[in-house]
């Protein structure tokens, strides 16, 4: 390959554009011409140069490639590359300026451009951080100019300090289609000053794309604690309106809202192996989207603003979620554990949880309202604060809990439990709680379920529970229930202390419905325990009523 040497010498002007050289026979002249043209051009330059070399063959086509060898400082003045052309870094640099890329290839080696606006179109298949002499924000933030959507993109941020900034627009990096962001570094948020960023602002955007991948063993640290302004719209990742994203391994912490959101009209997430701590709002946002998968997450010290949850799936009005899988989740000092609210006009439907553990909790560990098919399994709950609400579900069709194993035998709230949806599923749980008080019920069955207790008071003036099964449960203490057709069948009743020493009491239910009508008891076992006997127990299975009136087919022990 022959090679022709250009020097383009401008000092007047604030832009220029590289020229490609196609005529043969002037590259002719030029082989012969060089040295003194570039003598002469070397001159008479002033500073600063720009020196950009052009390797040509000896039959020219329309895509050059430059060579730069020498550190060029632009000076604020912007080079517009022609189309197709390639850029090659042997030995020099540019800084503070612009280069437009007009689907411009590059190769590069570390270190070679500092404070450069990159514009225009690019196709750099991969793009290094390493790329930047330095890790400040104005650098970091060009990495993502490079992206080009018609081809496959990896983004490459290394090991190391990256500080970003979003003062002057929402985000201090948008990620487009078909780029996958592999993040082993640290990109820290500067504190966020402009108040008209209260609609949102985020350390990552993924916004109308597709096939994006977000993965490595980096750390986003937003400006919770170091803001000039305080919010609940700070967010480590967004992704909106998006489809097929991939975000795996990075870890979230101090941010002003959520660690991640899932916003508006989004379609096959998955959010798997992170971790997200100290967040304000909520750990994961799910708003708006279909086939949501979240796997393996730890969520640790969250909440300031509600709804203070580790994970929240909460339509706005008129949004909808459908088929949303969460798996291995493990939850630790947060205000709520696993939350979500759906308001007029919206949908959440199938939505599943599987091996969840909460510890720590201070407000509420399970929390849900107007849900319909929500599936919650293999939970453990423990050592949470003690006057925490275990659980709270509220207008929910088809609830169903399988596994769940709550320990808070040290509770003191006054309402533990508060259950108020329709055909509500219990099986194979066990509640140790020292009250369990105003579970509030209807068509809901329990199956093979424990409960443990001192005191089981399911009633009140306004309460009436109708239309519950109880199949092969054990109760450790003494209950007390108004009943509205409730049946126990091959359930283990136990007295509770000294001072209750009923095994079950009924209150007479409100209306004209009679407690004969109201109770069935069949094939059941009470034990009896501390000074209680198991005559007094039975006398008293039925307030101001006879044991005749309940149809009872238990056999003593």
């Amino acid at each position: 390959m022959e090679v022709v040497a250009l020097v383009l010498e401008n000092t007047c002007i604030n832009s220029f554009n590289v020229a490609l050289i196609e005529s043969p026979m002037l590259s002719i002249i030029l082989r012969f011409l060089w040295v003194y043209v570039s003598i002469v051009f070397i001159s008479i330059s002033c500073s600063p140069a720009y020196r950009i070399t052009q390797a040509i063959d000896e039959k020219p086509s329309y895509n050059g490639v430059y060579v730069i060898k020498d550190d060029v400082d632009l000076n604020g003045r912007t080079i517009s590359f022609p189309d197709g052309c390639t850029i090659v870094f042997k030995g020099g640099t540019l800084r503070n300026g612009t280069i437009v890329g007009n689907n411009t290839k590059m190769k590069y080696r570390k270190h070679c451009l500092d404070r450069i606006d990159i514009k225009g179109t690019w196709l750099v298949p991969v793009i290094k951080s390493t790329i930047f002499t330095t890790n400040d924000f104005y650098n970091i933030r060009n990495l993502s100019n490079f992206q080009n959507e018609s081809i496959h993109n990896d983004i490459i941020i290394s090991k190391g300090e990256y500080h970003i900034n979003t003062n002057d627009q929402r985000t201090a990096f948008l990620l487009k289609s078909n780029t996958r962001l592999q993040l082993d570094g640290t990109l820290i948020m500067d504190p966020q000053m402009n108040e008209n960023f209260y609609n949102g602002y985020y350390a990552i955007y993924i916004y109308g794309a597709h096939d994006v991948v977000v993965e490595g063993k980096g750390t986003i640290i937003g400006d919770l604690g170091r803001s000039g302004i305080s919010s609940e719209y700070g967010h480590g990742i967004c992704v909106f309106a998006s489809e097929n994203v991939i975000l795996s391994g990075v870890t979230i912490k101090d941010v002003q809202g959520d660690g991640v959101v899932v916003s508006k009209n989004n379609k096959n997430v998955k959010i798997t192996n992170m971790a997200i701590e100290r967040y304000h709002r909520n750990g994961i946002s799910i708003i708006d989207g279909e086939d949501i998968q979240v796997r393996r997450i730890t969520v640790r010290n969250g909440g300031g603003t509600e709804p203070f949850a580790a994970i929240d799936v909460e339509p706005n009005e008129c949004d909808s979620i459908y088929n949303v899988s969460i798996k291995h989740l493990y939850i630790y000092d947060c205000g709520v554990g696993i939350a979500g609210y759906v308001p007029k006009n919206a949908i959440a439907d199938n939505i599943y949880y599987d091996d969840v553990r909460m510890s720590g909790i201070t407000r509420c560990c399970m929390n849900s309202a107007n849900f319909s098919h929500l599936t919650i399994n293999n939970v453990v709950v423990e050592n949470c604060k003690d006057d925490v609400q275990i659980m709270r579900f509220i207008g929910d069709e088809h609830l169903s809990l399988n596994k769940v194993t709550v320990d808070a035998r040290n509770n003191k709230a006054k309402y533990p439990f508060y259950i108020d949806s329709a055909e509500t599923v219990f099986k194979d749980c066990s509640l140790n709680c020292p009250q369990l008080f105003s579970f509030h019920l209807a068509n809901a069955s329990f199956v093979d379920t424990r409960f443990s207790y001192d005191s089981f008071i399911w009633t009140a003036t306004h309460l009436t529970n109708k239309n519950l099964s109880f199949v092969s449960c054990e109760f450790d203490g003494p209950l007390f229930i108004r009943p509205d057709n409730v049946s126990f069948k091959n359930c283990v009743f136990k007295s509770g202390s000294p001072l209750k020493p009923y095994i079950v009491c009924f209150e007479e239910p409100t209306g004209d419905t009679s407690l004969e009508s109201s109770v069935i008891m069949e094939n059941n076992t009470f034990q009896v325990k501390s000074n209680a006997t198991i005559e007094s127990a039975l006398k008293n299975t039925v307030r101001n009523s006879s044991i005749g009136k309940v149809r009872l087919k238990q056999k003593k022990m």
